[in-house]
């Protein structure tokens, strides 16, 4: 039985710590990832690349296949293809 969820990890470099726009060309989108725990890998390798910069926030999305994405984790504008529940 095929799964009806797909992950992706989302994010970039804001410009502010309140995370509330991400600054032009900064951001990212891995995925698709048919596991949480595949999407939660490259999550925790990209944050750990930049934890030094207390304004990038990367984020896992979960994305039902049949509707829109179901966020998990950090609030974070998603990009245009996405919708939040």
């Amino acid at each position: 039985m095929m799964s009806t969820t797909r992950y992706w990890v989302v994010g970039g470099e804001f410009r502010s710590p309140e995370f509330e726009a991400l600054i032009d060309g900064t951001g990212k989108i891995w995925g698709p990832f048919e596991t949480r725990c595949d999407a939660e890998s490259v999550w925790r390798t990209e944050s750990e690349q930049r934890r030094w910069s207390c304004c990038t926030r990367f984020t896992v999305l979960a994305e039902n296949i049949a509707g829109p994405v179901i966020v998990e984790g950090a609030a974070l504008r998603a990009p245009q293809a996405f919708r939040y529940q």
